[in-house]
């Protein structure tokens, strides 16, 4: 997500068993967040268990939640001021496959009001 250029972008991941990943890609990845999730922290594991993975981004700000509850504090990174959103799944060395579902997407912007205080 948050992707300004192919090579420049964060991951926000999560693996069927709980373990959280957050990192920056600037051809290579440097991991922001690695490890599992507290075990009183909502997750529905194994595979094909609904999650709700949210960012919020204000221009160099990000900040990751996942099922409604924050994976990080405040991230900003001025590199990251504006993108494009995608998805990406990532399988390791003992997968034949991978696969990634999205039963829902809500993408929302929040605009500056404008002179006439007309938003």
């Amino acid at each position: 997500m948050r992707s300004p250029r192919p090579e420049l972008y964060y991951t926000f991941a999560a693996s069927p068993a709980g373990h959280v990943v957050i990192s920056r890609y600037d051809g290579e990845y440097d991991p922001l967040v690695a490890g599992p999730l507290a075990p009183d922290m909502p997750f529905e594991s194994g595979t094909g268990r609904p999650n709700l993975f949210q960012v919020v981004a204000l221009g160099p700000s990000l900040t990751f939640l996942l099922n409604g509850v924050v994976v990080t504090t405040e991230v900003v990174d001025t590199e990251y001021q504006e993108g494009y959103l995608g998805f990406y799944v990532h399988h390791g060395s003992q997968s034949a496959r991978a696969e990634l579902a999205a039963d829902w997407i809500q993408v929302c912007g929040i605009f500056p009001e404008s002179e006439s205080g007309v938003r």
